[in-house]
């Protein structure tokens, strides 16, 4: 492995022509030097492509490519087509309205090949920017095994951009193009859940997370059915996967997140949905089943039942932990 290896930054883009400069102002603004950055457009209409030029003008390591039209659109297609084109040894996805601090990606491959044993990924902190409510994450550990057993329980955020990957342990696995929520952490699941995988944690904040009213998280406040349907799919998974595991106590925090996404179902009146979803979570409690059951039967014909929906569902944690 070279001191100094090629690190792939793939951002996806949709109109942010007024925001994605700061963040390749932040890519340029890198202290490590040996990087390429490739940004996908899925389609932008702002001018976003004029941008593009001034900055692959000004420095070649950037390239512009806009998602081929036989691709599913969304930033899933754009962001698996970044990396088949990218060539990195290590891969660092990004979003077009995020920023790294200054020395981001030096510290990652530095801690990545510390002290010449090479780790399959790299985790560090971030902070959010830009909304009302202000998060910092970081986390106190150091080498990562089996992060899948242990991230709910640790309060870890396993999202994309906080994780550098060597590019080995993600060439077979590709970001679910059907998904329209979720699909960070449908992506970075399925690549740690890899057996043997041994990644460094970096108890740092190294990038900042902008909040603002067209970022995903903040439509899903407002989301369709769609994208609860996506983010339930994702849990499901996981709980499934926990469950096989025999970890209990990682299950019943990954079910717990299966429910309240069910209940968002029987909140938007998709009744048959949320009967459907609900009964086939594998191994569910035969009363709380019940129980939940009826709270849907009492909504449909009453309009009423949530509050015992929750009730009932911090009752069976609580008492099963």
């Amino acid at each position: 492995m070279p001191t100094t290896p090629l690190v792939s930054i793939i951002i996806p883009t949709y109109n942010r022509a007024h925001l994605i400069g700061e963040t390749l102002d932040s890519v340029l603004a890198q202290t490590y030097q040996n990087w390429e950055c490739i940004v996908v457009d899925d389609g932008s209409t702002d001018g976003t492509d004029q941008l593009m030029e001034e900055y692959c003008t000004k420095d070649s390591r950037f390239q512009y490519h806009l998602r081929p039209a036989d691709r599913l659109a969304g930033g899933n297609g754009a962001r698996n087509y970044g990396f088949e084109v990218s060539k990195g040894d290590y891969v660092q996805w990004f979003d077009s309205d995020d920023l790294f601090v200054v020395d981001a990606i030096k510290i990652k491959v530095e801690a990545i090949c510390l002290n010449g044993e090479v780790y399959d990924y790299a985790l560090c902190g971030f902070e959010t920017f830009g909304g009302e409510d202000y998060y910092l994450r970081t986390y106190n550990l150091d080498t990562l095994e089996n992060i899948t057993h242990f991230f709910l329980e640790e309060g870890i955020v396993l999202n994309t951009p906080c994780i550098m990957y060597s590019r080995k342990i993600i060439k077979d696995i590709t970001f679910n193009e059907s998904l329209t929520r979720t699909q960070d952490l449908d992506f970075v699941f399925r690549v740690l859940k890899q057996n043997g995988l041994k990644g460094v944690n970096i108890d740092k904040v190294l990038l900042r997370t902008r909040m603002h009213r067209q970022t995903i998280t903040h439509k899903f406040k407002e989301s369709a059915n769609k994208d609860v349907v996506s983010e339930l799919s994702v849990w499901k998974q996981i709980y499934s996967y926990l469950l096989k595991e025999s970890d209990k106590k990682n299950s019943n925090i990954a079910l717990e997140k299966c429910l309240k996404n069910i209940k968002k179902l029987l909140l938007n009146k998709e009744v048959s949905l949320f009967f459907k979803e609900l009964n086939s979570l594998e191994s569910l409690n035969f009363l709380l089943k019940l129980k939940l059951n009826g709270v849907g039967f009492t909504y449909y014909f009453f309009n009423k039942g949530g509050a015992f929906y929750n009730r009932e569902m911090n009752s069976y944690f609580k008492n099963n932990v």
